[in-house]
């Protein structure tokens, strides 16, 4: 992979997280309202950020994306 593909990559997965984590706080989930489904969802969203984490961290060799990732997941 070249530095042209690593770099699309990593805006392409960055922007992915970005539009998920949209979409969560649309659904404005709290304890009040949770349900089975909502708490598989919140699951499945908290192994997927880790995992696209880790695939940033090891092509972002500039640790431009991980400054923002820890931004995002903090908000």
């Amino acid at each position: 992979m070249d530095e042209i593909q690593i770099y699309e990559l990593s805006i392409s997965i960055f922007q992915m997280m970005e539009f998920w984590m949209e979409c969560l706080e649309k659904l404005d989930i709290n304890s009040a309202n949770i349900t089975p489904y909502k708490k598989a969802l919140l699951d499945i969203s908290d192994l997927w950020f880790k995992k696209m984490t880790q695939v940033l961290q090891q092509i972002d060799t500039g640790n431009n994306f991980s400054k923002k990732i820890k931004k995002l997941i903090s908000v």
